[in-house]
């Protein structure tokens, strides 16, 4: 299994056309197999502008299965993004979403984990591998998520 961002190395109108493929196979996935945790009641569109939103910053990651004669169907994906805790706690608290749009803080105390959707074996240990690369101080920074609505460190 495999973790990658990139589309293949190909002319720019089917780089194009292949991201295109890649996002739209990307939100199907999160659609169909996120709910009831992960993307509830979330459009297909909202899904893309969400997914394309944290693939920009680097904060969005997804893993490939291999099926077999050069074949793979995606096997999981999740995000990872830095903020200030106690800005997560407020929203909370206000009963809002702790993401906003807003980009990731590299000078942030904390990594909030959210969205993951796992369908292959060791498809959340290759993410927790990409994203610990991507985070440098991973060991050190607090890691929040959301569990039944209660904000809660992993």
């Amino acid at each position: 299994m495999t973790e990658t961002l990139q589309t293949p190395a190909v002319d720019a109108p089917d780089r194009e056309t292949a991201a295109a493929a890649l996002l739209a196979q990307l939100v199907a996935y999160c659609h169909r197999h996120g709910p009831p945790h992960c993307y509830r009641d979330w459009t297909a569109r909202t899904i893309e502008a969400y997914i394309l939103h944290h693939m920009r910053q680097g904060t969005f990651a997804w893993v490939k299965r291999e099926t077999g004669e050069g074949r793979w169907k995606i096997g999981g994906c999740g995000i990872v993004w830095q903020g200030n805790e106690r800005f997560i706690r407020a929203r909370i608290k206000l009963g809002l979403a702790p993401f906003h749009w807003q980009p990731t803080d590299r000078h942030g105390d904390c990594l909030f984990l959210e969205e993951f959707v796992c369908t292959a074996p060791g498809a959340l240990r290759t993410l927790a591998r990409c994203f610990k690369t991507r985070f440098p101080r991973w060991r050190e920074l607090k890691r929040l998520t959301l569990k039944k609505e209660r904000l809660v460190y992993v």
